[in-house]
């Protein structure tokens, strides 16, 4: 939080974290989230692997090492590629997915499955001091049905002296963050 805060100058109001034993109880409540694969994927170290290309849905194991993989392997025409972007390919595999898991969501009229999909997450959920249970419900309820957006902050590639690949903000930033600030 102190870092989006200080380095984007964009406000946080609360903070909710849901781990991974919550994620996992989530994705299986919804009785599994679909995810479009173009190939099919592998990583032996998360543990994926998607044998067809399609429509796959993910039940919790899966959905995990989907979001985990770094190296995250396709075959495409039989030969292996493997995702040159390692975290920033993951952290773009994790925004899909959290907009797949926001559509299951927004789409459920099961109240059952909604209230099996709270339980999942209720002991696995740490919010800031001033989120209160009734401000939480009310922004899941305008969160429900919401198809978020995404948007990417242009930045340039630095190499440290020590070999660090870094993202810094460029000049073309502000226009993208200026949008979070209002």
């Amino acid at each position: 939080v102190a870092t989006v805060q200080t380095q984007l100058g964009i406000g946080i109001d609360h903070y909710l974290e849901v781990s991974l034993a919550g994620f996992l109880g989530l994705v299986d409540a919804l009785g599994g989230v679909t995810i479009d694969f173009p190939h099919p994927a592998f990583d032996e170290k998360s543990g994926l692997a998607i044998e067809t290309a399609g429509s796959i849905e993910l039940n919790g194991p899966e959905a995990l090492a989907y979001v985990r993989s770094r190296r995250y392997t396709e075959r495409i025409d039989g030969v292996l590629v493997t995702d040159p972007t390692s975290d920033l390919g993951r952290v773009q595999r994790q925004q899909r997915f959290l907009a797949a898991v926001m559509s299951e969501l927004g789409a459920t009229r099961n109240p059952f499955t909604l209230i099996g999909a709270m339980g999942a997450v209720g002991d696995h959920v740490a919010v800031d001091e001033g989120l209160g249970l009734l401000e939480a419900a009310r922004l899941g309820l305008t969160l429900r049905g919401a198809q978020p957006l995404s948007s990417t902050v242009p930045t340039d590639r630095f190499i440290t002296p020590t070999g660090a690949d870094v993202l810094v903000l460029n000049s073309e930033s502000d226009a993208v963050l200026a949008a979070f600030r209002g």
